[in-house]
C-alpha cells in the first residue's frame, strides 16, 4: 500500500467545506481495517478477543462475499510474527487481505504520535480506495452484528457513525469472558450485543464508575455522562445504562472518501453532513467495549469532588459547535432487553434536565469569551463571576439565536459600581439577563458570532434599556 503524509492544515470548525457526498444508492464496496498495536497486552488482547469476535457469524463473515476486505496492522516485527502464529489470524486471512506494516520497535518513541502517524496514512489511503475506514483498536471486543449493521447503514447512505464504547474492568472481564465464551470451530467468538452489555456492566472500570452523574469521586475529564436505570423488578440487577456525550469522540468508522476526515483524537474535523452521520444510540445495533486494566486513568478521578456541570461545560466549550450540540441532543443506550420503556423514564428526565444547564453553562462561557474579544472586559468579568455565584443566562432556545447587549468598560466607571453588582446576586442577576433577549432582530448592527449577535453599547444606550449600574 503507498501511504503519504498528509501535510495540509487542518481546517477549523467555522472554516468547514461542502463536499460532494456519494449517492445514497451506491453500496459499500470495501472495507479497511487498521490497527495500531504492539506489546504482549495489547497483543494479546487483539488475538484472543477483538479479532475472534469481529470473526463472528454476523461481524465480516455476513459481508465478506461481498465486500472487498484490507486489513493494515501496523506493528514490530517481533509481534508480527506472534499475532501471524494465532488461530484467529489464521481465518481473518481467509476473508481478507492482510498488510503488516512492521518496524524495529516502538519503544522510546511518542505513542500518541505515532499511533496517529499511522491512522493519518491509513485514512489517506481508505480515501484513494474508497473504502470505510474502520478502526479496529485491538482492546475492544465486538457484539455480534456490528458489521452487518454497518453495511445496511452504509448502503443507506450514512457515511460516519457515532458510536459510545465505554471500558470495562479488563482484569475481571476477560476471566468471565474466557469462561463463557469459547472460541468455535472457525476460532470466532460469538457474542450477542446484550450478552455484551451485561458483561459490561457486571464489570464497569472505576473511571466509568466514576463518571456516573452521582458519583462522590466525578472524573476530571468526563467522556460521558451516566445514568443507570431503575433495578429490574424481576432480576433486581441494573439492565441498563443511559450516557450523554458532552463532546464527540470515537468516530471509529467513517468514509474518508466521502469527505469526512478525522483528526488526532478520533473527532471528525471537516466535510461534516450531519444527515450522513449515523448515532449509534442503541446497543442492539452495534455493541463494542474496551478492556481497560483497573488502576489506568485513576488520576482523572482521585482526589475529585462530585459532578460540577460547569467543569464539564468548560471541556465542551472547545468542540466545534454544530457536530457537538448534535451529540448533545443524543440519548445513548446500553442494555440486556429487559429494560422496560417506563424503566429509562426517570434516567432520561433527569439527563436532559442537566445536559441543558450545561448546555447553558457552555454557552455562557462563549459570550464570555466573546466579551474579552470585543474589548468588553469588565462585563465578561461580571458574567463570569455570575457564572459561579447564580445562573444568569436566560432559559432561551439558543439555536434561534440571542442577541447581548455589551456593555463596554466606560459603563463602569469607578470600582465601587463594579463593587456593587458583585455584591447583589439579585442585582447582577437582574442586570446580565437584561442584556439578553431571544432572537436576533437586529442583525444588520454589530457583529455576529454562532448564535449570538452582539451590539456594543455605551452608558445612554444602557440607561435607555432601563438598565442601571
Amino acid at each position: 500500500m503507498k501511504n503519504v503524509i498528509d501535510q495540509t492544515s487542518r481546517s477549523r470548525w467555522a472554516e468547514r467545506r461542502t463536499v460532494e457526498l456519494p449517492t445514497p444508492s451506491v453500496q459499500l464496496g470495501h472495507i479497511h481495517l487498521v490497527t495500531v498495536v504492539w506489546g504482549e497486552l495489547h497483543r494479546n488482547l487483539l488475538t484472543e478477543v477483538s479479532i475472534p469476535t469481529i470473526l463472528a457469524p454476523n461481524n465480516l463473515p455476513a459481508i465478506h462475499k461481498s465486500v472487498v476486505i484490507t486489513y493494515s496492522i501496523i506493528t514490530t516485527f517481533h509481534d508480527a510474527a506472534i499475532i501471524r502464529s494465532s488461530p484467529a489470524f489464521r481465518t481473518l486471512s481467509k476473508i481478507c487481505e492482510v498488510n503488516f506494516i512492521v518496524q524495529d520497535t516502538f519503544r522510546d518513541r511518542d505513542i500518541f504520535s505515532q499511533h496517529h502517524y499511522y491512522q493519518h496514512q491509513e485514512q489517506l489511503w481508505a480515501k484513494e480506495k474508497n473504502a470505510l475506514l474502520v478502526t479496529i483498536v485491538p482492546d475492544i471486543a465486538w457484539g455480534d452484528g456490528a458489521f452487518k449493521y454497518l453495511k445496511q447503514k452504509y448502503d443507506m447512505g450514512y457515511r460516519a457513525f457515532f458510536i459510545k464504547c465505554l471500558r470495562p474492568n479488563l482484569e475481571t472481564f476477560i476471566k468471565d469472558f474466557r469462561l463463557n465464551f469459547k472460541p468455535d470451530k472457525q476460532n470466532a467468538v460469538t457474542i450477542s450485543n446484550r450478552e455484551m452489555a451485561r458483561l459490561l456492566i457486571d464489570h464497569l472500570h472505576p473511571l466509568v464508575v466514576a463518571q456516573f452523574a452521582d458519583a462522590d469521586h466525578f472524573a476530571s475529564f468526563s467522556e460521558v455522562i451516566l445514568w443507570r436505570t431503575e433495578p429490574n423488578h424481576t432480576t433486581k440487577r441494573v439492565e441498563g445504562l443511559l450516557i450523554r456525550a458532552p463532546f464527540p469522540s470515537d468516530f471509529l468508522i467513517v468514509d474518508p472518501s466521502a469527505g469526512f476526515r478525522l483528526s488526532d483524537s478520533q473527532m471528525l474535523n471537516e466535510g461534516l453532513e450531519f444527515n450522513t452521520i449515523n448515532f449509534v444510540t442503541n446497543s442492539d445495533q452495534i455493541m463494542m467495549v474496551s478492556l481497560t486494566p483497573s488502576m489506568s486513568y485513576n488520576e482523572w478521578y482521585l482526589d475529585r469532588g462530585p459532578m460540577n456541570l460547569l467543569d464539564v461545560a468548560k471541556i465542551s466549550k472547545d468542540f466545534g459547535d454544530q457536530l457537538t450540540e448534535a451529540v448533545l441532543s443524543q440519548q445513548f443506550r446500553i442494555h440486556t432487553g429487559k429494560v422496560p420503556v417506563s424503566g429509562w423514564s426517570r434516567a432520561a428526565h433527569i439527563s436532559s434536565l442537566k445536559m441543558y444547564r450545561m448546555y447553558q453553562y457552555r454557552e455562557t462561557l462563549k459570550i464570555i469569551a466573546d466579551l474579552d474579544e470585543l474589548g468588553c472586559s469588565i462585563a465578561a468579568r461580571l458574567l463570569a463571576f455570575a457564572l459561579h455565584e447564580v445562573h444568569p443566562l436566560p432559559h432561551i432556545k439558543i439555536s434561534d439565536g440571542a442577541t447581548i447587549f455589551a456593555p463596554d468598560n466606560s459603563c463602569f466607571k469607578g470600582t465601587e459600581k463594579i463593587d456593587a453588582l458583585a455584591s447583589d446576586k439579585d442585582l447582577l442577576k437582574t442586570f446580565l439577563r437584561g442584556l439578553i433577549i431571544s432572537g436576533m432582530p437586529n442583525p444588520q448592527t454589530g457583529q455576529t458570532r454562532g448564535y449570538f449577535h452582539y451590539n456594543i453599547i455605551g452608558p445612554d444606550a444602557l440607561k435607555k434599556r432601563g438598565l442601571k449600574i
